[in-house]
């Protein structure tokens, strides 16, 4: 059933050089497997039998477009399941605090900087702090 799949998500390691996710439960994983023909949903990382999504085009889960796929036991047939993906928005900024004292220069706000750009993962800047004496 649907409601197996449905929740939350969190980001994972990369599987087959794209983004995996899994539920805080790990009871279900969503990931891109090339032999598997697509994005998959399944109490497995890297294993099929849960629902499928053949739009090879998308480098993320948020991306796709069409209907999912589940093999209907009972049949035989692949039945069209209508799922969302919808991704959280990154937060434009973010502040590093607390680090012990040989860590303190880590502290500061960072913005967003590229999102997606070092291998699907966002990328924040440390925003540089003003000069003295700078209007």
């Amino acid at each position: 059933t649907t409601s197996s799949v449905r929740g939350e998500y969190r980001r994972r390691a990369d599987f087959e050089g794209r983004p995996a996710y899994t539920k805080p439960d790990s009871s279900q994983f969503l990931f891109y497997s090339e032999g598997l023909g697509g994005w998959q949903l399944s109490a497995a990382l890297g294993q099929g039998g849960g629902f499928s999504h053949a739009d090879v085009r998308a480098c993320a889960p948020d991306r796709l477009k069409g209907p999912w796929q589940r093999v209907d036991q009972q049949h035989g047939l692949m039945r069209g399941v209508e799922l969302a993906v919808v991704g959280h928005p990154l937060p434009p900024w973010v502040m590093l605090s607390g680090w012990p004292q040989e860590l303190e220069h880590f502290s500061g706000e960072y913005g967003l900087h590229g999102a997606g750009s070092c291998g699907g993962r966002p990328v924040y800047r440390r925003a540089l702090p003003a000069s003295p004496g700078a209007a």
